[in-house]
């Protein structure tokens, strides 16, 4: 008869369907990185990929959700985690600049004093409008 359904194993076919429920349910989408629709090994890496993907975005959550509801929340613990999430952008950001305007050193050290300085002095506060700003020095203004 027709030819529509594939020959292979149920364990290549379950496998691609993994993939596929998994890519939709976790919003991943058929972007950048996508298996083609009969090759297993290609889905099970995507898979693989995914799940990592999955895992850090939601210990990363946890983190985040953990320091807001936590109101015994040391100082300290909470800026250093603030100057990490700056730090991480910092680098996101400058991987996007062209080599002449990249962020000086210099710079960068300049925003992590003073990203700790603001969350040690109010930690469990979100950024009221103008504050960080106003904590800048006027080079960093």
């Amino acid at each position: 008869m027709g030819g529509l359904v594939s020959r292979k194993s149920f364990f290549d076919q379950y496998i691609v369907a993994l993939y596929f429920v998994t890519t939709t349910l976790s919003t991943c989408g058929y972007g950048d990185i996508s298996a083609t629709s009969n090759d297993s090994v290609e889905a099970a890496v995507i898979l693989f990929l995914q799940f990592v993907g999955m895992l850090f975005y939601s210990m990363t959550i946890q983190k985040v959700q953990f320091f807001m509801i936590n109101d015994e929340l040391m100082a300290n613990e909470y800026a250093n985690f603030m100057v990490e999430v700056v730090e991480n952008l910092i680098v996101k950001v400058g991987r996007q600049l062209p080599p002449s305007r990249q962020i000086l050193s210099e710079t960068i050290q300049n925003w992590k004093a003073n990203t700790l300085k603001y969350f040690q002095s109010s930690p469990n506060v979100f950024l009221i409008e103008n504050e960080f700003y106003n904590i800048l020095n006027p080079h960093m203004q």
